[in-house]
Parts: structure tokens; C-alpha cells; sequence
């Protein structure tokens, strides 16, 4: 597996959710990402007592607010652990 570096520019020609990829680079230009990730933290946590959690996060212009079930949060889980297995693969050695 070769991975490809792009700018960001190339990112947004790229993708098929250039809006998406848009959010992402203000958030990490803003370096919002710390707090974006404690409140995905936060809904981890309600997951574990709950069927549902809540990504809640809001300032200045980034709002979010998002619900995740635990069976979709599993789902992610699965997935990050897949391709983080091909890629260690596509490193080794």
C-alpha cells in the first residue's frame, strides 16, 4: 500500500466531500483540535452507560453536534483498527 501526500488543495480536488475536507483544515489551522477531541472523549465515556452519546462542541463558528449510537461507535472502532493494521503493514520493513 503506497500513501499519497497531498496538499491541501489537493485534498479538496480530491475528495468527494470537499466541504468536509474544508471544516477539517480550519479546525486544524484554528488548532481546535484538543477540545474537539475532549468532547469526543466526553461521548465515549456516555457510551459506556449509555446507547447514545452526544458530541457536543461549540465556538465561534465550529459547532457540533452530533449523535452516535454505541453500534456505530464499534463499527469506527473496527475500522480504525483495519487500517491501522495496513498501514503499519505498508511501513514495515
Amino acid at each position: 500500500m503506497k500513501i499519497q501526500h497531498l496538499s491541501p488543495t489537493g485534498y479538496l480536488r480530491s475528495s468527494d466531500n470537499p466541504l468536509a475536507i474544508r471544516r477539517l483544515i480550519k479546525l486544524v489551522e484554528e488548532n481546535l483540535g484538543l477540545f474537539v477531541s475532549r468532547a469526543v472523549e466526553r461521548a465515549k465515556i456516555e457510551l459506556s452507560t449509555a446507547e447514545v452519546g452526544r458530541v457536543v462542541y461549540a465556538k465561534d463558528k465550529l459547532r457540533i453536534h452530533e449523535e452516535i449510537t454505541r453500534v456505530q461507535f464499534n463499527g469506527y472502532v473496527v475500522e480504525w483498527l483495519a487500517l491501522s493494521a495496513r498501514l503499519r503493514g505498508a511501513t514495515a520493513g
